[in-house]
């Protein structure tokens, strides 16, 4: 929604090399990559979010991870 997509802008202006967005909605990732994610990916229900970000960052994993959809699954 609107309030990840302002969050993606904001981390990118802020100076965030990796801005990785996860979200159901293929349209909603079409919009974060032009609101300045580096990557999207489309989150299922038997997805292994931690792995796909491992992956993304070079085993790193997210430095900070910021949820804005208030759905209870996503936490």
């Amino acid at each position: 929604g609107m309030l990840g997509l302002t969050m993606a802008a904001m981390a990118r202006s802020a100076g965030a090399k990796d801005v990785i967005v996860v979200d159901v909605s293929q349209n909603r990732l079409a919009r974060a990559n032009r609101f300045g994610a580096s990557h999207t990916i489309v989150a299922t229900s038997d997805f292994d979010l931690p792995s796909a970000i491992r992956s993304l960052t070079n085993g790193r994993g997210a430095d900070l991870a910021l949820e804005a959809s208030g759905a209870p699954e996503a936490m």
